[in-house]
């Protein structure tokens, strides 16, 4: 007896769905983490531009993978200084999907670029490379989490089931 491909097919969207949950619980820490850090964050001075090079492939990312706080769906990057060296920032700040259904912030956001206005970046003095535009933690965490578990939780369920279907069936 061999596997179906509906069992093949529970499988590995199980594994998907784990997968999935597993990096949405992840970014719900990072998050979490970074938000108390910022706290610590000075800040100096950038400039928005368009970030064309990782926008489409973001955009991807952000809805399907839950990449909160990014600036790359907007096709946006800052360029700042610290200490003379330039850095480029990509994230607007710590939380859920800060930009999705906020689109009085994306307009914003956008009209700056074009125009060429400076923007305050908040950057960590320990290490540069890392900056937000908005130290305080934006979005919907709490959702985050909540949808993060739930697809862990789908995901193992649909993957136990049909493993131990799978064995009591004895067709490996």
């Amino acid at each position: 007896m061999h596997r179906s491909l509906g069992h093949d097919t529970a499988t590995w969207g199980g594994l998907l769905l784990m997968t999935v949950g597993v990096r949405r619980l992840v970014g719900w820490w990072r998050d979490r983490h970074g938000a108390r850090r910022a706290a610590a964050f000075e800040v100096t001075g950038g400039r928005l531009r368009a970030d064309r090079r990782r926008a489409a492939s973001a955009v991807l990312a952000h809805r399907f993978l839950g990449a909160g706080g990014t600036l790359s769906p907007l096709g946006l990057c800052v360029d700042y200084e610290v200490a003379g060296r330039p850095y480029i920032g990509r994230r607007f700040g710590y939380g859920g999907h800060v930009l999705r259904g906020d689109e009085e912030t994306a307009v914003e956001l956008q009209a700056k670029a074009r125009r060429g206005e400076p923007v305050a970046v908040w950057y960590d003095p320990a290490d540069p490379r890392e900056s937000v535009l908005v130290r305080e933690r934006v979005g919907h965490p709490v959702r985050e989490l909540v949808v993060g578990l739930l697809l862990l939780a789908v995901g193992a369920t649909l993957f136990t089931h049909f493993c131990i279907t799978m064995e009591r069936s004895g067709s490996r």
